[in-house]
């Protein structure tokens, strides 16, 4: 670890470390991973048309709008690709959260008791970065 920066064990009482969604250099990090895998399929002769990522705080689909916008920037791409979130139905607040606000209610609808198989992405309470995923889809 570089010299005057401690892991997350480390910390003191009353300091925190960011290391999820407002993580600029973890979406980075996510966007360039989109950037790689989009060149990949195109080295194959494919076609990127469709994005599919599954969702907890919203970082992986952002960072592949962000990966597509600056596609279509730099004239790569004419348009960008359709962009799908998936969260597991036992564990989906952002998915609900979509629905009933496209009916016009509260759209923030925590899962006070997440759970399901996929538990990399059990997030009960996404909404800090509902904003920035509803703007990227």
């Amino acid at each position: 670890m570089a010299a005057g920066h401690r892991s997350r064990t480390e910390l003191q009482p009353g300091e925190s470390s960011e290391g999820g969604f407002f993580n600029l250099g973890r979406r980075e990090g996510a966007k360039l991973a989109y950037l790689e895998a989009f060149d990949d399929v195109e080295r194959m002769g494919g076609r990127v048309d469709t994005v599919v990522q599954a969702v907890a705080s919203g970082l992986g689909i952002v960072a592949a709008a962000r990966a597509a916008e600056q596609s279509v920037a730099v004239r790569r791409w004419e348009r960008s690709p359709r962009l799908f979130c998936a969260q597991q139905t036992s564990c989906s607040p952002m998915v609900r959260a979509w629905r009933s606000a496209e009916i016009g209610a509260n759209a923030r609808l925590p899962e006070p008791t997440p759970g399901g198989l996929a538990s990399a992405i059990l997030l009960g309470d996404p909404f800090s970065s509902f904003d920035y995923v509803a703007r990227a889809v």
